[in-house]
Order: structure tokens, then C-alpha cells, then sequence
């Protein structure tokens, strides 16, 4: 198979759920080799750390949804104990010997956006909060008064920054 060269991290599985080879740069990403994950249920429970009660049902829906191709983002896990970020999606389903299919997917780490996406949320979030402050301080100093009547007619309004 040529999985195994993938430039992007990717898996090969048969529908029975056996994972049949993973890619070198799945491998360096996360540090599993095909031994560590040997059928999706290690997929499930070492890499996206699928709580025990859940884990029959998102079997299921793996066995269940594997055509659809969607792009799915999920949180993987390294052997290192690393959160990744990643796009994933099914690729292909061919069909094997006998009735058996075999389901390529790959995934993109996207884990480097995702931080650049959080940070510039949070600095977004520290500007809103600045500049709300700042039009709170007009209000909180006309309720106390300092700016008594406001300004007579036909003058200009000045207001200084702090």
C-alpha cells in the first residue's frame, strides 16, 4: 500500500474496524505505529480518548458513517500526552476480497491555526473588554456629576483620553 508514504497523516482500516497501515507521518505526528493502534477501538480510546460509556456508540457510528466523507475536526492525542488538532475526513472505499471494504482516511494537522485562532480570539476579547472600560468611563463620570450641564451652546465637546 502506499499509505505508508502519505505526506499527511492517514490511516487504512477495513470495515471489520483492523487498522492495515498508518503513515509515516501519522506516525510522527502522534507517535503511534499500526502495532499501538491495531483496530479502531485504540483509535477511539488512545488518540481521541473516547470515555468508556461512549465508546460502543462512536464504534458504531464509525461502522455506520464511514461514506459519508465529512470533514470532521477532532482533538487527537499523542503518545506524549499532546493535543492535536485535526481535520479528518474518509477518503475512499474499495472494495477488498470477498465482502470485505477497505476505508482510506487522511487528516490534516491543523493544530498550529487552531492556537493562532484561540490567541487572536483572546486578543479580541481583551480589546473588547479595553474599549468597553472606555465608554464606561464617560458614563460612571456624568452619573458623579463632573461634567456637571455639559458644554453651553456652541462650544465643542474635547474629551481627553486617559
Amino acid at each position: 500500500m502506499m499509505i505508508r508514504s502519505s505526506t499527511v497523516p492517514a490511516v487504512a482500516y477495513d470495515l471489520d474496524a483492523r487498522v492495515l497501515e498508518v503513515s509515516e507521518a501519522f506516525t510522527a505526528i502522534t507517535g503511534y505505529t499500526r502495532v499501538d493502534v491495531p483496530d479502531v477501538k485504540d483509535w477511539f480510546t488512545k488518540l481521541l480518548r473516547t470515555p468508556e460509556p461512549e465508546l460502543d456508540a462512536a464504534l458504531e457510528s464509525f461502522r455506520t458513517n464511514v461514506r459519508g466523507g465529512e470533514i470532521e475536526a477532532r482533538t487527537v492525542w499523542t503518545s506524549r500526552g499532546e493535543p492535536r488538532t485535526w481535520l479528518c475526513q474518509p477518503l475512499e472505499v474499495w472494495p477488498l476480497e470477498g465482502d470485505a471494504l477497505l476505508l482510506v482516511a487522511r487528516a490534516t494537522d491543523v493544530t498550529a491555526q487552531a492556537e493562532e485562532a484561540r490567541a487572536s480570539r483572546a486578543e479580541a476579547e481583551t480589546l473588547r473588554a479595553a474599549l468597553r472600560e472606555a465608554d464606561r468611563t464617560p458614563a460612571a463620570a456624568m452619573q458623579a456629576g463632573s461634567m456637571a450641564a455639559g458644554p453651553a451652546r456652541g462650544e465643542g465637546v474635547v474629551r481627553q483620553l486617559p
